[in-house]
């Protein structure tokens, strides 16, 4: 039987220097959900999953309405990954813009008519890249690939005398040069900054829980665009390109979005969504 698991952190990224500077583990807080018996994982911007979730009608109209967030983070320049799984059908919604710093091709672009993800298991997020995932991949429990790392960066983090830090950011932020140190302590012991909180399963969700979870994710955008940040759970485009390149799968997609009356009405709601959340 087909599992998704996710942690909660989501973490306050600095819109000057692009590095975490705070971050929150909120046990009410989804990265995955089930609607309507199909399962959504989420990395990367948490205004995106907000909309998703705020605007979701139906199973049939979910596949229009993530292709429309793919184009609207194409025309916004914002980075999320939805992935979608029905019916033993893994999808990859996303979109990852260029960075104009690099000339190393790191755009992603994905939606519904590129191919599926034939993948026995499969994970989006930036603790993918860890050692710890790594190591405990293919483990039976989709649990314990994120159990582990957590469990590295607590690891890290004390052999580092680092816990102090983690109380700090309970109430401030950190200082470039700590959350320096605090990334590197998490990834040397094969750990994950982005990573942590509560593990929770996909479970079915009803439109109270959606709701909820919208709320949770206003309150937090609203918390950090206070602050002059964002909040997310980046990703590293350049290893997601590698891994679609080795899966035989292009990362940009040659398809394009259809965009009906209905779409248009659509993005000009999330547009609004978006501005007050960033």
């Amino acid at each position: 039987m087909a599992q998704m698991a996710s942690d909660s952190r989501v973490s306050w990224i600095d819109t000057g220097s692009n590095i975490p500077n705070k971050w929150f583990d909120s046990d009410d807080y989804l990265k995955t959900i089930t609607i309507d018996d199909v399962m959504y994982g989420f990395a990367g911007t948490n205004v995106m999953f907000k909309m998703f979730l705020q605007y979701y009608e139906s199973r049939d109209t979910s596949i229009q309405l993530l292709d429309t967030l793919v184009l609207f983070a194409k025309e916004n320049r914002v980075q999320f990954f939805i992935i979608r799984y029905e019916i033993d059908e893994l999808r990859l919604f996303c979109y990852s813009p260029q960075n104009p710093d690099s000339s190393v091709p790191c755009e992603i672009f994905r939606i519904s008519k590129d191919p599926i993800i034939d993948k026995d298991y499969y994970a989006i997020g930036s603790g993918k890249y860890s050692k710890q995932y790594k190591k405990n991949r293919r483990n039976s429990s989709a649990q314990i690939p994120i159990r582990s790392i957590i469990n590295a960066n607590l690891s890290g983090l004390k052999k580092g005398d680092m816990v102090e830090l983690t109380n700090k950011v309970l109430s401030n932020k950190l200082t470039p040069e700590e959350s320096n140190k605090v990334f590197w302590a998490c990834k040397n012991k094969g750990g994950d900054l982005f990573t942590g909180g509560k593990i929770n399963m996909s479970k079915n969700a009803t439109r109270t829980v959606l709701a909820k979870q919208v709320q949770i994710m206003d309150e937090m955008d609203k918390s950090a665009k206070a602050q002059g940040a964002v909040c997310a759970s980046p990703v590293d485009a350049c290893l997601e390109i590698q891994q679609l390149n080795q899966l035989g799968q292009y990362s940009v997609s040659p398809y394009k979005v259809t965009v009906t009356d209905k779409e248009t009405d659509l993005l000009a709601r999330m547009k609004s969504t978006f501005i007050a959340s960033t």
